[in-house]
């Protein structure tokens, strides 16, 4: 199993443990528990968090690219010490070599914590997410690559997902080499919240995913120095729908793991890590540039013309992006930033949401239709939530 950094320890007072008190873990870091050894190419979007201490790079943390300058990673990760005091790698298959032609050594230029963190982490705060700006854009290649970000957490509800990292492989073993990974599944969260009772009104209100391996013998699990780290899922492993925030601190594979729900934070990512849109790999389709391309939620384009949308004349800036029409077709109207909600309910299908697109705290109905279709993404009523018939693929049906 993944072993997560600090937060783990500072979560032990709560019985949670990953990157719990990170000044007083020092660099007892851990990792993936009762994992495998990954390969080259296979987690392209992994990157590493190093840490200067007396005048040393250490590992500290795992970490996710989602653009080329961008890396997610957990909250809890940054304490105090001065931006020039870390630095991100990406590329990397082992911690001490040999290194490959396809490792990169970036310098971080910024680092943005959730708006809910005033000064070093607070482990009562449940927004462990933080994005870090490079001083200079991640090459791509083979295995330099941006995570695909998950829109719909629940159709990976109980599939195989994927976590990653450098930590410990054990509560006593040293941390490993080669990057190790472990296939786990996404569980009810008040499996969490059993385990993990101070957590409750987090993981109620979804701002916590519960991961837990329920069939593997022995079972696979996170570690110090796992944290930030990503929860992969989907057909290819290549979706990213979580970052690792805590777990045991002992780092028992019997213990479930908590991940940030990225779908939590749409909007925020929308303005903190802007241009996270996947590479649609569609370079043979040419659209009138008046009409353009369909857009997603996202406001990222996919392999369809637009067929009869009028040329976008607008004089609002929009900082978070413009609303689209049932066509795809881009309005004059701004996106909205959308508060965070805390509330204690278990919404399996997903939170209703506003006009706006901003989630409340009432859920929607729980359709059996939503775990036995297979869709990449589900078509939505007028509140916002998922209903049983499946949208098009954003790489089908191509319209010339």
């Amino acid at each position: 199993m993944l072993i997560l950094t600090s937060l783990f320890i500072s979560l032990l007072v709560v019985k949670v443990s990953y990157g719990l008190a990170i000044s007083s873990v020092g660099k007892s870091l851990k990792r993936i528990v009762n994992g495998q050894t990954a390969i080259m190419f296979e987690i392209p979007c992994q990157a590493e968090l190093q840490i200067k201490l007396d005048g040393t790079w250490s590992h500290w943390c795992g970490g996710v690219l989602v653009t080329p300058n961008k890396v997610l990673t957990a909250a809890h990760c940054m304490d105090d010490s001065a931006v020039s005091n870390y630095r991100v790698v990406v590329g990397m298959l082992n911690l001490y070599g040999p290194s490959s032609k396809y490792q990169q050594t970036l310098k971080v230029s910024h680092i943005h914590k959730h708006e809910s963190i005033k000064d070093k982490y607070d482990y009562s705060n449940p927004h462990d997410i933080a994005v870090i700006t490079l001083a200079t854009s991640a090459t791509l290649n083979r295995n330099v690559q941006p995570a695909r970000l998950a829109k719909n957490v629940n159709q990976y509800f109980l599939t195989d997902c994927l976590i990653s990292g450098w930590g410990y492989t054990s509560g006593t073993k040293p941390k490993p080499n080669t990057l190790q990974k472990a296939i786990t599944k996404i569980v009810p969260n008040f499996e969490c919240v059993h385990y993990w009772p101070t957590m409750s009104v987090a993981l109620n209100g979804g701002l916590y995913i519960c991961v837990y391996d329920d069939e593997g013998s022995p079972r696979t699990g996170t570690c110090v120095g796992d944290s930030g780290g990503p929860l992969l899922c989907g057909p290819n492993k290549d979706t990213l729908v979580g970052i690792l925030s805590g777990g045991d601190a002992e780092c028992d594979a019997d213990y479930p793991a908590l991940y940030v729900n990225l779908s939590a934070y749409g909007d925020w990512l929308s303005v903190s890590a802007p241009g996270h849109c996947p590479k649609d790999n569609c370079e043979d389709l040419t659209c009138s540039g008046a009409k353009g391309r369909f857009r997603d939620v996202d406001d990222c384009p996919y392999c369809k013309c637009l067929r009869n949308c009028p040329p976008f004349q607008c004089t609002l800036n929009c900082d978070k992006g413009y609303l689209s029409d049932e066509n795809g077709c881009q309005l004059c109207n701004c996106k909205k930033w959308c508060p965070s909600v805390s509330c204690a309910l278990i919404c399996p299908s997903g939170m209703k949401r506003t006009k706006d697109g901003c989630p409340y705290c009432s859920c929607c109905n729980d359709l059996p239709c939503l775990k036995t279709l297979s869709c990449e993404e589900f078509e939505v009523d007028s509140s916002g939530c998922a209903t049983c018939s499946c949208k098009q693929s954003r790489f089908s049906d191509l319209i010339i």
